[in-house]
């Protein structure tokens, strides 16, 4: 059967057919695949080089400054609970060197407090109304009477420092309306402004911003006038320049009149 030219033409490859099937999982790779992945490795090298000398060095005492700073204005204030647990570690370890292990979270330790306090302050409501003197106060009671004083004392204190708070916003407050104010009406007495540098918690800078100064037209009181003379009344509009030629001046008139009156006397003796 004679062969046709279509026929002999090589046929052209099936991108859809299926890879080479490689049976590696537990053999080494191909020589063709290591070929290809040795070739390509120096490429990534070269790559994760240039990034490790882009990449700014991790030993470097900015680097470390950076990612664990020591200022104090940046460290973060103890949360409560992290005191309850803190307090029950403890409780955990007394508890167990006496016997009667005592194992709670914090906050059920913190819930029970707070109902031990305030048993303890009905029971102090009650005794106060009782009549009698005879009340039987034995460690557990002393020991409660000054932990509500001391959670009295913080409690006050607290308050204590909203109340200034808020006194503090609203002086501040009404200084920013009188600033508002005194810049769309114009210039205004710095008498009638509220003094932001008195406060209690009032910020270097905002002390430095408040200073008074003196102005420069007022002159010394009359008791800083120690051991001050009349000065000569001269005007305040010559310059040096002009007062050295009225001074050559009046030398050169001086010296013309003695010779004037020197030629007189020659002429007279002749």
């Amino acid at each position: 059967m004679p062969v046709t030219r279509s026929q002999s033409q090589p046929k052209p490859a099936n991108p859809h057919a299926e890879s080479v099937k490689w049976a590696v999982e537990n053999g080494p790779l191909p020589k063709s695949d290591l070929e290809t992945s040795s070739s390509a490795s120096p490429a990534n090298n070269t790559l994760s080089a240039l990034e490790e000398a882009v990449e700014p060095s991790t030993t470097g005492k900015q680097a470390r400054n950076a990612k664990n700073p020591h200022w104090p204005f940046l460290a973060k204030s103890c949360k409560p609970t992290a005191v309850w647990d803190a307090l029950t570690v403890k409780m955990l370890e007394d508890s167990t060197r006496q016997g009667s292990v005592i194992n709670c979270t914090g906050a059920a330790c913190r819930a029970r407090f707070k109902r031990l306090v305030k048993g303890h302050k009905n029971d102090e409501t009650h005794s106060l109304q009782k009549t009698g003197t005879n009340e039987e106060v034995d460690d557990h009671i002393k020991t409660m009477t000054d932990l509500v004083a001391l959670v009295n004392g913080h409690e006050a204190s607290k308050e204590e420092f909203l109340d200034t708070m808020k006194k503090q916003q609203a002086l501040q407050q009404k200084a920013a309306l009188q600033m508002h104010d005194a810049v769309m009406k114009g210039r205004v007495p710095r008498n009638t402004l509220t003094d932001v540098a008195q406060l209690d918690g009032a910020t270097v800078r905002e002390k430095q911003g408040q200073r008074k100064q003196k102005l420069a037209s007022s002159g010394p009181s009359d008791s800083d006038k120690v051991n001050i003379h009349p000065g000569v009344n001269r005007p305040h509009h010559q310059s040096a320049l002009e007062r050295v030629l009225i001074q050559h001046e009046e030398t050169d008139q001086k010296q013309l009149e003695d010779a004037c009156i020197q030629y007189e006397h020659r002429h007279q003796e002749i």
